[in-house]
């Protein structure tokens, strides 16, 4: 146990300088899978508005939503990333994106 363990510390020590990335990368993973559902609801919310306010909207929420969201939720994510314990952090970056993967896979995304 003690050598899984030792394993488990020394890639996950080696995922700190990535912490950045790694929280850039799932975040901008879960945005690609929950675009489409976002994007429907608020079609969806402004089926009956001009054609003007539905395409500002559209740009406003795709251009300077998401991005807004990636740039304000990144450096925390990341904070966290590097909160954890070494060899928790391997096992849950490894086992987020196989879960994004998942789900990926469950929307016909992969």
């Amino acid at each position: 146990m003690n050598t899984i363990l030792y394993y488990l510390s020394k890639v996950g020590q080696a995922f700190y300088p990535w912490s950045s990335e790694i929280a850039m990368a799932f975040l901008a993973c879960l945005l690609v899978l929950l675009g489409s559902d976002i994007n429907r609801f608020i079609r969806k919310q402004l089926a009956n508005s001009h054609f003007i306010l539905r395409t500002s909207v559209f740009i406003l929420i795709n251009a300077f939503g998401y991005g807004a969201f990636l740039i304000a939720t990144a450096p925390w994510l990341a904070r966290l990333i590097r909160a954890t314990p070494a060899h928790w952090l391997c096992l849950t970056v490894i086992i987020g994106f196989i879960a994004l993967g998942m789900w990926a896979e469950k929307k016909r995304y992969a």
